[in-house]
This record gives structure tokens, C-alpha cells and sequence, in this order.
């Protein structure tokens, strides 16, 4: 699990973006759930870009990262 939550983190380096194949993936999901999915996203990027800033080693950044996205992911396990 957390050798999965690392290599997602990684893909917090690049703006956010929805692509053809995650809209497709998509289509059937609740307005709500996109909609939190979106801001998560958001905000990773912009915290992986402020953090990349201020840190001369990007693994420390990544973890960082990784830890946050654990934390949506719980929630989102947890939300009504």
C-alpha cells in the first residue's frame, strides 16, 4: 500500500488535469465524489509544487504528499 501511495504521489509533480480516459471513467460516478476528487487533486498539485519549492530533496516531498493523499483516501473510505 504504501509503495502504491508513493508512485501516485509522483504524479503530483504535473498540473492537474482530466483526460479523455478518466472522464470516461468517470461517467458514472457521483457529481459529489468528482467534485471532492477535483479539489483533492487541485490541492495536492499546488502542495507538491510549493513544497518542491522549499525542499532540495524530492523523495522528502513525495512522502509528504503521500501522507496527505492517505489521509483523502481514508476520509473518502469514511464519508456518507
Amino acid at each position: 500500500m504504501r509503495t502504491q501511495l508513493v508512485e501516485s504521489a509522483w504524479s503530483y509533480q504535473h498540473h492537474a488535469a482530466v483526460g479523455a480516459e478518466l472522464k470516461g471513467r468517470q461517467r458514472h460516478a457521483d457529481a459529489a465524489t468528482i467534485a471532492r476528487s477535483w479539489t483533492a487533486q487541485q490541492r495536492l498539485c499546488a502542495r507538491f509544487r510549493r513544497l518542491a519549492a522549499r525542499k532540495t530533496n524530492k523523495r522528502v516531498v513525495v512522502t509528504a504528499i503521500a501522507q496527505e493523499l492517505a489521509g483523502f483516501l481514508c476520509a473518502e473510505m469514511t464519508a456518507n
